[in-house]
């Protein structure tokens, strides 16, 4: 060592950095080498994968020779248009994404690790996203009943509380279809607040999303009025009670209420 015996591997060593650069300027990676892969030490692929899908050739290893329990799985193939970094980029993205999606069926997660944690959290993500979409079948709910309803109503005031007796008693199935339309209210409403209290958890109002927010709480304005509007239409002792208070308080505000 002390003579120098190590010195034509050092040069050894500088010619490699240097046919690594190119590698890289030409494929966008330094190594190719299949060993960094699961299951690439069977077959050296080489030049293959993400580097022939980024520049559009559909050529997938999991599908063409699936190693693991990619034969398992439901994974499509993500292809590029330009071949650049940013194409790769999105596809490897994608592959998470579908990695993280899609549950492989024979692989074991232990309740200890990291894969098991992070799908015990995906899987409560998941149910959260799914109570959270009941705002979409929501307003379905209440127009489909609501419109079964009316119907059977007629909105005059000697007439709107016989007709909901009507539909109670003596319509097929009108006490479960009134049901199902009060309660999907009170169910949409819920749902509303658990998405308001996240968007102010979020800080959802704050920018770029000013607009949105304020353009929400209009929306959330219009839904109080048309529920108000729902509450009254039985027009029974509750209904007309809530209405007389409610009309009221437009006696509360100066100039346009009552001066008297």
């Amino acid at each position: 060592m002390d003579v120098g015996a190590s010195t034509p591997f050092l040069w050894a060593f500088e010619e490699q950095e240097k046919l690594l650069e190119f590698y890289e300027r030409v494929s966008g990676a330094r190594m190719h080498a299949s060993f960094i892969r699961l299951g690439g030490q069977a077959k050296d692929w080489g030049f293959s994968d993400v580097m022939l899908r980024g520049p559009g050739v559909c050529w997938d290893l999991r599908r063409a020779v699936p190693y693991d329990v990619h034969d398992q799985s439901d994974l499509s193939a993500s292809v590029g248009t330009k071949g650049d970094f940013y194409d790769r980029y999105c596809i490897r993205i994608e592959e998470k994404r579908q990695s993280w999606g899609s549950a492989l069926p024979h692989r074991r997660r232990t309740s200890g690790s990291v894969l098991g944690r992070a799908s015990r959290f995906q899987s409560t993500a998941s149910k959260i996203r799914t109570s959270l979409s009941i705002n979409h079948y929501c307003p379905i709910l209440e127009m489909v009943t609501g419109a079964f309803l009316a119907m059977h109503y007629t909105p005059h005031v000697d007439l709107a509380f016989n007709n909901v007796e009507h539909i109670m008693r003596d319509v097929e199935g009108g006490w479960l279809l009134r049901y199902m339309h009060a309660n999907g209210a009170s169910m949409f409403f819920i749902v509303v607040h658990l998405h308001i209290f996240r968007g102010l958890y979020h800080a959802s109002y704050s920018s770029p999303r000013e607009f949105v927010w304020c353009l929400g709480v209009v929306i959330f304005l219009l839904m109080i009025v048309i529920a108000f509007i729902g509450y009254v239409l039985p027009w029974g002792q509750m209904s007309f009670w809530g209405a007389t208070i409610i009309t009221s308080l437009a006696s509360a505000i100066p100039v346009v209420g009552d001066s008297n």
